[in-house]
């Protein structure tokens, strides 16, 4: 992000119609990233794309909430037979590594943040320049 000649002017987003599911993911990020400066019209597909994802994770993991992570499987006798993770405990980790990716992207962990450079005439917010004392 920093020196990207494609950061233009901030922008308040709209949200595509296609990503109802992710309707609240969108609404918060959308506006903190346009707070932060960073959000530009060429991001649309990208946070569209976080928030997809979001969605599809956060659907995973309310699922192992209400089921827990594992499932036993019976014999005709109710013996355990075996004990196995649910398909969604592996959807929530794949989505989360996704996720996390996004968020590194967009600046929206500590240590992406410090990485976030964006062009005061562009009406973004640069950080203050650190000073070093000799």
């Amino acid at each position: 992000m920093n020196g990207n000649p494609s950061r233009g002017r901030a922008y308040r987003a709209a949200r595509p119609g296609w990503t109802t599911k992710g309707k609240l993911c969108w609404n918060r990020t959308a506006s903190q990233l346009r707070d932060m400066g960073v959000l530009t019209i060429v991001d649309g597909d990208a946070l569209a794309n976080y928030c997809d994802t979001w969605s599809r994770w956060k659907r995973a993991v309310l699922f192992l909430q209400k089921n827990g992570d594992v499932f036993t499987t019976r014999d005709e006798f109710g013996k355990v037979k075996f004990i196995q993770s649910w398909p969604q405990v592996g959807i929530a980790r794949t989505l989360l590594t996704a996720l996390n990716r996004y968020q590194a992207e967009f600046g929206l962990t500590p240590a992406s943040r410090s990485r976030v450079s964006v062009n005061v005439n562009d009406g973004g917010i640069r950080p203050k320049p650190r000073i070093v004392r000799q």
